[in-house]
């Protein structure tokens, strides 16, 4: 495993800069400007629709008062559960500050951390709605690189490489990665196979029952796991499957 660096392009700044600080705060404005939107809506425009509405059914005459009554119970309630949402994005933007500044460094610094990685083996996952297949790389470190497929489109996947018509640095999965990040903030900006073809080994399937909250949820792409590669298939509940199986069942 060696690191370098490289400038960061044009592309690396415009995957950065969602995580930038600049980036969250207006995304909070406009979250706010949505949820004071809405409220105005409900308190002042659909509970007061709602409540002439019903004074006209009943016809009665205290009603007015009553109303005003119901609105009031209304928009302190609209008030409690804003304040709760608001407390909850208060939490996320807390959590999301670190990164932010962080990721205002490396826009800054203007270089990107280059990883070289040797691959023992793969193990492909099978695609999730429309996330593309993705794949566990099994470093000869002992760590193992969870990775998306939809992140990885740009390369030639699945089919092994026509020796006449080989890319080199486009090949996926391969047996050397390049596995690019921002130093400071660990966003992935680009991963790149950059040796020979490696055929998977298998493919896993997710177990049946399995949802994002259970505790076999996925592992966090373009996260490192503590191998070994068995370890990690049984703690994310992944069922492997011979190849040979997966392209009967294709």
């Amino acid at each position: 495993m060696s690191i370098s660096e490289r400038p960061l392009t044009r592309q690396d700044r415009d995957t950065l800069k969602p995580y930038s600080t600049a980036n969250e705060k207006r995304s909070t404005y406009l979250n706010f400007a949505g949820l004071f939107f809405i409220l105005f809506f409900t308190i002042f425009v659909a509970l007061g629709l709602l409540c002439d509405f019903t004074a006209w059914m009943f016809a009665w005459p205290d009603f007015e008062v009553v109303k005003w009554w119901l609105c009031g119970a209304s928009a302190v309630l609209s008030l409690a559960y804003s304040g709760n949402w608001a407390l909850q994005e208060h939490k996320y933007i807390k959590a999301r500050t670190g990164i932010s500044a962080l990721a205002d460094q490396d826009l800054q610094n203007g270089f990107a951390a280059i990883e070289r990685l040797e691959v023992a083996a793969v193990v492909e996952v099978e695609e999730e709605e429309d996330e593309g297949a993705g794949f566990l790389l099994e470093l000869r470190d002992g760590r193992v690189l969870f990775l998306v497929g939809q992140d990885l489109d740009f390369h030639s996947l699945h089919v092994e490489p026509d020796a006449e018509n080989e890319v080199a640095g486009d090949i996926f999965p391969s047996d050397k990665v390049d596995f690019v990040y921002a130093p400071k903030s660990g966003v992935r900006l680009d991963v790149i196979g950059t040796g020979s073809y490696l055929k998977p080994r298998s493919w896993v399937k997710r177990r049946v029952g399995r949802t994002r909250s259970s505790s076999h949820a996925d592992p966090m792409p373009d996260s490192f796991n503590d191998g070994p590669l068995e370890d990690v298939l049984k703690r994310y509940g992944f069922v492997e499957v011979p190849a040979s199986a997966r392209r009967e069942n294709v």
